[in-house]
């Protein structure tokens, strides 16, 4: 009973205040083992520890989810990889295969959403950590600010629109 409740007692105290937790650092030996596989001209812009990575490709229904991952953005990609004690990498795409960008908060959890060419990823940041996913989420938005100049986003969710649409086909807002 004891240990039960010693169990619940850190779950409690990890959702009500993950404050003293670092979680836009990436542990050593996985930026070591991450600095071998950069490109020349590539470099880490931000890490953020997730609670859950979730991928579904395509227009399957079935998805993955992969708990206590990493997000890791580079100045060319984003990188997920489990947290472990080297670098473990789950998925990655390159940054000009993102076609929506979202970030909303579920369940008092910061959540953001990316589409890319053949999947959907949800990436559930831990409770409380607004500031951090927020600081990450801005990061990854600027960061594909290159990738869609000379294409059409929708000012409002972000979703890729052909050229000649009046409204976006995702959200319907007015182009």
């Amino acid at each position: 009973m004891a240990r039960i409740q010693t169990v619940f007692k850190n779950f409690l105290n990890n959702f009500l205040d993950p404050s003293g937790k670092d979680l836009l650092s990436l542990p050593e030996k996985i930026k070591k083992d991450l600095s071998i596989s950069l490109a020349e001209d590539e470099e880490i812009v931000i890490s953020m520890k997730t609670d859950r990575a979730i991928y579904r490709a395509g227009l399957s229904k079935d998805s993955n989810s992969f708990y206590k991952s990493f997000a890791i953005l580079t100045t060319k990609r984003l990188i997920l990889a489990k947290d472990s004690t080297s670098l473990k990498i789950f998925r990655e795409f390159q940054l000009n295969q993102v076609n929506s960008l979202l970030y909303e908060e579920i369940a008092g959890k910061p959540t953001i959403h990316l589409d890319n060419v053949n999947s959907k990823y949800v990436l559930s940041m831990p409770p409380g950590s607004f500031d951090e996913a927020k600081k990450f989420f801005d990061l990854l938005n600027t960061a594909l600010e290159p990738e869609k100049s000379g294409k059409n986003f929708c000012s409002k969710c972000g979703n890729k629109i052909q050229s000649n649409s009046v409204y976006c086909s995702n959200c319907g807002t007015k182009i």
